[in-house]
């Protein structure tokens, strides 16, 4: 609009020139006729009239030229005002898709750095983290929740019998078997070689020994090329840990009971002053009652009787 203007007003200029050059050249010539016809009076109306004539017509021509420029300015600016908001639009549309991008990235960073590469369950880093958590939690609420520390059975000897890759193998089907016997509410992580850790919230002793009959029943079921697989459990609950260490402590320490007792069972932490079987009410009656690690068909006996 502005260029078109400015042709506009170069023709128009031109126009005004050409008035202003026969203005003058009119002027010139008036005294010269005067002098001739000596008609002073005629001509110097003529003259006056004639000034005022070319007067308006030079000062409508500036008129015009600026409210020409004025609309031509006011037509570029809202161009470009449109432009702007355009390119606005655009940069904010740049600026969300670059920004989804990135939080994108950022989740699957966070989750590369809490998943087992191999396994695709919680790391060792997530699954403590969700320890502690679930154990401030309890600490508020004054609820009970259990872990276990499972251990796959003679892990090493597979490996250097059947090769490494098999032993991933392994480990992803322990991994798989051991989410599908979880309940929703509970989580799975591996805890370092061959071992993991299972946090049950909201779980007391009883009924994490139900969810641990039920991983142990299906690592057994696992069979690859003929190769069976077993693993070790132990059990312990925030009721005698004072800290989430402490709690992993007594898990370990339930697993490798569980272990020296013969491997592919199940051991429970019940640690007493006494160190006696705080679990089962008929401690005279329990062959088990002065130990710290309790097998799961003692504490079914004694408590669902």
């Amino acid at each position: 609009m502005a260029k078109q203007f400015l042709k506009f007003f170069q023709k128009f200029s031109l126009v005004t020139q050409f008035m202003i050059a026969v203005w003058i050249a009119m002027g010139t010539l008036y005294p010269l006729v005067a002098m001739v016809t000596h008609t002073d009076a005629v001509i110097n109306l003529w003259v006056t009239h004639l000034d005022l004539f070319f007067a308006s017509i030079l000062a409508i021509t500036v008129e015009t030229s600026v409210l020409f420029f004025l609309l031509a300015l006011s037509v570029e600016l809202r161009n470009k005002t449109v432009e702007l908001k355009e390119m606005n639009r655009t940069l904010d549309d740049t600026v969300l898709d670059r920004t989804s991008h990135l939080e994108q990235a950022l989740v699957a960073l966070e989750q590369l750095a809490s998943t087992d590469s191999l396994t695709k369950i919680d790391n060792r880093r997530k699954i403590k983290a969700l320890l502690r958590d679930e154990f401030r939690r309890t600490e508020r609420t004054k609820r009970e929740f259990a872990i276990f520390m499972l251990d796959i059975d003679h892990f090493k000897m597979i490996n250097d019998m059947h090769g490494h890759a098999k032993g991933d193998e392994i480990l992803i089907a322990v991994a798989q078997a051991i989410q599908q016997a979880l309940r929703d509410i509970d989580r799975v992580g591996r805890y370092g070689g061959e071992e993991f850790v299972i946090i049950l919230p909201e779980t007391d002793v009883l009924a994490a020994a139900d969810v641990a009959t039920r991983v142990n029943i299906a690592i057994n079921a696992i069979n690859i090329n003929g190769i069976f697989v077993t693993a070790s459990i132990g059990i312990a609950t925030n009721k005698f840990a004072a800290t989430v260490e402490a709690m992993l402590e007594l898990a370990d320490q339930a697993m490798y009971a569980a272990k020296d007792e013969g491997r592919n069972t199940i051991r429970i932490a019940a640690i007493s002053t006494e160190k006696v079987c705080t679990l089962c009410p008929k401690q005279a009656n329990c062959q088990n009652a002065r130990t710290k690690f309790v097998p799961i068909s003692c504490e079914f006996l004694h408590q669902r009787g």
